[in-house]
Formats: structure tokens, sequence, C-alpha cells
């Protein structure tokens, strides 16, 4: 949501004013897409804007100043009313109004241009989960491993396993959706309000039934 400084970041080594402008805008970039800010967090970030904003006008006159980084100077106040901006950014929907651009476009029929839009968009979707891989999960297991009992296993961990049989595959290591996890690996599930990570070690790694993993910590 920054203004685009590609221009300016070349030889930064040579040139201390992009450097400055730089981390300026790595800060502040920081704070609007942080998952967790405090309000005490609020008034620091309005100054980083502020010197963005001087720094600009001092150092890069040229720069042609847009909409989207006037945008910018409202975030503090608008993080006081409605939290964190990245619950409220719309690049999901941007993408899917992508598609339904690119199909007018080619289409080029606009006598009926909303009917037209919502049979082949329905038409793909029946198409993709008619798909053998639809709403499955990718997951890739390693060849070793062992087959252990499900009433060996703590009472905590049977109570969450999902469907699982009387034989579970346990592992050391397999990878789901291009993610790879490992038995003693920290995992980052969650945040504090003060932004702090919350994680979990992994104790197990359990395949109740074929295509599915679950993760003990």
């Amino acid at each position: 949501m920054l203004v685009s400084f590609a221009a300016i970041f070349v030889d930064l080594e040579l040139c201390p004013d992009a450097l400055k402008l730089y981390g300026l805008s790595r800060e502040v970039m920081i704070f609007v897409f942080n998952r967790c800010v405090s309000r005490e967090d609020l008034a620091y970030i309005e100054q980083k804007i502020e010197a963005l904003r001087i720094c600009i006008n001092e150092h890069f006159p040229r720069i042609t100043v847009t909409p989207k980084f006037h945008y910018l100077i409202h975030y503090p106040t608008m993080m006081t009313r409605y939290g964190p901006l990245r619950n409220l950014w719309c690049m999901r929907f941007e993408a899917k109004h992508q598609y339904f651009k690119s199909v007018a476009a080619n289409v080029g029929n606009f006598v009926n241009i909303a009917h037209t839009l919502a049979t082949r968009h329905q038409m793909l979707q029946c198409y993709l989960f008619l798909s053998e891989n639809a709403l499955k999960q990718e997951v890739i297991l390693p060849n070793s491993g062992k087959l252990i009992s499900y009433i060996s296993l703590p009472t905590e961990v049977q109570r969450n396993l999902c469907y699982a049989s009387s034989r579970i595959w346990s592992m050391n290591n397999a990878a789901v959706n291009d993610c790879e996890y490992t038995v003693g690996a920290a995992v980052v599930i969650d945040f504090t309000a003060d932004g702090d990570p919350v994680c979990i070690l992994i104790t197990d790694l359990l395949q109740p039934h074929e295509g599915h993993i679950d993760i003990a910590g």
C-alpha cells in the first residue's frame, strides 16, 4: 500500500537518503501488516508516517504522491476504530474480481453481463469441485514410520484425533501443502495481544486415516 520507490532503491550504500527512506517505509509497513497492534503503538506509528512524508518532501520532491499514499496518513485513526488493518484488506477479493474482469473482456458480450458472469463462474466451480483433489490436503509422507495402537496414545490426543482407526501410522516428519513438519519442532499457532507468537512443540505426527495428518503437541 506504500508508494513504489523501486526507482530509488539503487546503490543504497551510495545514497543515504534512499536508505533512510527505505528504513522508514519498512518500519511503517511492518506495523500496517501486523496481526496485533496495541493502542500504545499508534502514536509511534503516526510519528513514523509523518517522518516518512517529510523525508519524501525534502529529499525526493520529484516523487508523485498517489492517493494510496495519502490514505496511509489515516491508518492510525482506522486502527483505533477497527483494529489491525490486516483483518480488513481486500487482496483475496481483488484476486477473485480479476477472474470476472478477464471473463468479461474475453466474452465481449454486455447484453446481460451479470447473467454471463454468474453462469460462467458457476460452471467453473462445478468443474473444480468434480476434481478428485478438491478440498483435499496435499500430503507427502516419508517412507519410514511405524504403526501404533490408538489406546497407546495419551487421552488428550485420542479425543482430538480425526476419525481414528485402531491402528495409526506414526512418523517423525511429513509435508502438508508444501509445509514441512518435524517432531521436536515448534509451530506458531497464534499471537497474543502484545504481538508475541504462541507456539506448540510437536510431539507426534499421526495419520489416523488416509490423506489426513494430525499434529499433536
